[in-house]
């Protein structure tokens, strides 16, 4: 009897440690977050047109993640932006007036007007929690790898002479959606409240392997109608994911 005992006591012992040692909190490993991203509108406008200290651009984040071990959780997240895009590059053009001989030849345009651009990003990505930590909870450290897609919405521009660009004929394309790919690395803290509410928060660094020239050397000044869109979109979203503030909540699934 006293052996079945002490074999009964040295089993639930090893269970026990054997529990404390799977991922999740109390049993739950699947989670739920919205994250919003955001940082100051310094170098191109945010959705409203508008720059500056105390202007913002924003990234809608949600992601469903899983832990997978100990220390370890990937998930899948969706991401949204809308936000203006800037005219003062220079957009070079012909002007093929056959009645205007004088004016007749190469041309630049440049507007202090903005268009619109909204983006959707699919992303797979993994926490990976430090030490002394257990998925989901805790610091970790987050790569993430998003496919994006933009529909621009150029509207019509004019320059300072008050010359909308669709009266001097010249097309730009919108060859919309355009597709990119960005590559982003995040610390961030995740803490749980009541159980099962979360608070996240964290900063973000991330760039896109296409437009990583424009960081250097900044946007070509000889952009033409085939180009100019597809261009200054980029530059666009590689200097909105370059870094960014977190903050957001979540909710222990089951």
């Amino acid at each position: 009897m006293k052996n079945k005992l002490l074999l009964f006591v040295v089993l639930l012992c090893i269970s026990t440690a054997l529990i404390a040692q799977n991922s999740g909190y109390c049993g739950k490993r699947f989670s739920f977050h919205y994250n919003l991203y955001t940082m100051n509108a310094l170098r191109f406008p945010n959705e409203c047109g508008n720059m500056g200290v105390f202007s913002f651009n924003t990234l809608h984040h949600v992601d469903f993640d899983i832990a997978v071990a100990r220390r370890l959780s990937l998930g899948l997240a969706l991401e949204y932006m809308r936000t203006s895009l800037p005219y003062t590059s220079t957009l070079n053009y012909v002007d093929r007036d056959p009645y205007d001989y004088y004016n007749y030849g190469y041309k630049t345009f440049r507007s202090s007007m903005v268009g619109k651009m909204e983006t959707f990003g699919l992303g797979f990505f993994l926490k990976r929690f430090f030490k002394g930590n257990i998925a989901p909870l805790g610091t970790y450290f987050k790569p993430q790898v998003t496919l994006l897609f933009t529909n621009i919405f150029p509207g019509n521009p004019k320059n300072s002479h008050g010359v909308a660009l669709n009266d001097l004929n010249v097309h730009m394309s919108n060859p919309s959606p355009l597709v990119n790919v960005a590559i982003s690395l995040e610390l961030g803290q995740n803490r749980i409240f009541f159980k099962r509410m979360f608070i996240d928060y964290g900063v973000r660094l991330g760039i896109m392997p296409t437009a990583s020239g424009f960081m250097e050397s900044g946007i070509p000044s000889d952009l033409e109608g085939h180009d100019y869109l597809p261009t200054v979109a980029k530059a666009r979203l590689s200097s909105h994911y370059l870094f960014n503030v977190k903050a957001g909540i979540g909710v222990l699934l089951f």
